[in-house]
């Protein structure tokens, strides 16, 4: 028991006295605790950061978790009639903890959802003013009958992720799908006249061409980002008239100007922004021989444009001039 007694006290005393003998030994012992000291520093430092942030991500998603889902539909019609069907408009919506944000979720998506590729039959449509549309088709013998006709988004087309697994869900079900592709994308740009948001003459050209081809079949409809305004632009100037039983827009602005301003901001412009400018610049650049022509243009300006929004102004003005 003594024994025990005396071991122990020797330790303790060895670890108030081990500081002093640190010194006797040298400045460089001394210069061992100050690095030992400041990597623990480091160490509670980082601890701490990594605490809040989890608490702040934590409070972030338990705003959205509270936010409340509001669905606008037109009393007495199917989607009023529907809204006691839609637990996440009574529940509220839940995301996802581990990737619930918009911008994450995309970005993260994208790198892990997995490629389809979809055996197209292509066709040509040719507009009035002579300018040509490639629609791609899959399943042409489905069982059932109802086509899905999908509109991309503003540099999208057939082949883009997220439009073949649209199209893959289509055909699971038994439908016939197509993709329209906008000028100048899958097909060569034969006129100076580019596509736009607010014009929807040739989504019409490849609305009736698709009755025309199917009589008998429904046609629903998906439009995504750019595509979702045009397709809500075709259903409001057609209203009752229109040719599309069903219809789901997706990410749409209503506010294609705020839009441009909000991409234009630095934690969206290096994530979407950049992206999309320089793809419009790519396409105006191949085309750019249709409009060098036309001293209206600034066709090297536009070339230097790296911002969306005044891309997206000169291809408006250009569509615009040739309509007018």
């Amino acid at each position: 028991m003594s024994s025990t007694i005396a071991l122990i006290s020797s330790a303790v005393f060895d670890t108030l006295l081990y500081p002093l003998n640190l010194v006797s030994n040298g400045t460089k012992s001394v210069s061992n605790i100050y690095e030992t000291i400041y990597s623990m520093q480091l160490v509670i430092l980082r601890q701490n950061i990594a605490y809040i942030s989890i608490c702040l991500y934590l409070l972030w998603y338990i705003k959205a978790y509270l936010s409340k889902t509001d669905i606008i539909a037109k009393e007495g019609s199917l989607m009023h009639k529907m809204l006691d069907k839609f637990t996440s408009v009574h529940t509220g919506y839940r995301p996802t903890i581990w990737c619930f944000p918009a911008a994450l979720n995309t970005i993260f998506f994208a790198f892990i959802q997995r490629c389809i590729k979809q055996d197209y039959v292509r066709e040509i449509l040719k507009a009035d003013d002579g300018g040509l549309v490639a629609i791609d088709w899959v399943n042409l013998n489905a069982p059932k009958k109802v086509i899905l006709i999908v509109f991309p988004g503003l540099t999208g087309c057939s082949k883009d992720n997220y439009v073949t697994h649209l199209v893959d869900k289509a055909v699971k079900e038994g439908c016939t799908a197509v993709v329209m592709n906008y000028r100048g994308i899958e097909v060569e740009l034969t006129t100076p006249r580019t596509y736009c948001a607010t014009d929807t003459s040739d989504l019409h050209m490849v609305v009736n061409h698709v009755h025309d081809k199917f009589k008998e079949h429904k046609i629903f409809a998906v439009g995504v980002s750019l595509g979702g305004i045009k397709l809500g632009g075709y259903l409001a100037k057609q209203y009752e008239d229109s040719l599309i039983s069903f219809a789901l827009i997706v990410s749409a602005p209503m506010n294609t100007i705020y839009s441009c301003e909000e991409l234009e901001k630095t934690h969206n412009f290096f994530m979407f922004n950049r992206h999309l400018s320089r793809s419009l610049s790519r396409y105006f650049s191949k085309y750019q021989h249709l409009f060098e022509a036309d001293q209206r243009y600034d066709c090297a300006a536009i070339a230097r444009v790296r911002l969306r929004k005044k891309i997206l102004y000169f291809l408006v003005f250009i569509f615009l001039s040739l309509t007018v």
